[in-house]
């Protein structure tokens, strides 16, 4: 019973930290998603996928967005790492779906134009 005792002791002292990390790692880009959504000026984006779809999309990829740093202060490097992580990967993706959006928009725009301008 005492070596059993020992064995599940050590197996917790092992694991418990684990499982606060990843739960920590998971509300690090939980937050990291909410803060980028917020941030991204979506209507922006559009605008830039009508106006230079294949430049837009590019840019989108291409610039690398950074976290302002003060949601950073006193934070854990594994925390920051995550954090500016999930940033990163959520802002490019917000950024390449509203160029996309904006170039589709642009497309049918465009195309509308053509149409009437032929028929009158």
């Amino acid at each position: 019973m005492n070596k059993l005792f020992k064995v599940m002791l050590a197996v917790n002292l092992v694991a418990m930290p684990l499982v606060f990390n990843l739960k920590a790692q998971s509300n690090a880009c939980a937050q990291a998603e909410a803060d980028a959504k917020a941030d991204v000026n979506k209507t922006m984006w559009i605008g830039i996928g009508c106006v230079a779809p294949v430049l837009g999309i590019v840019i989108a990829n291409v610039v690398e967005p950074t976290p302002p740093s003060s949601r950073l202060l006193g934070k854990s490097k594994e925390y920051i790492a995550t954090y500016t992580d999930c940033y990163s990967k959520k802002v490019k993706s917000i950024r390449t779906t509203g160029t996309i959006t904006g170039c589709v928009i642009g497309t049918i725009g465009w195309a509308a134009c053509c149409l009437i301008a032929f028929f009158i």
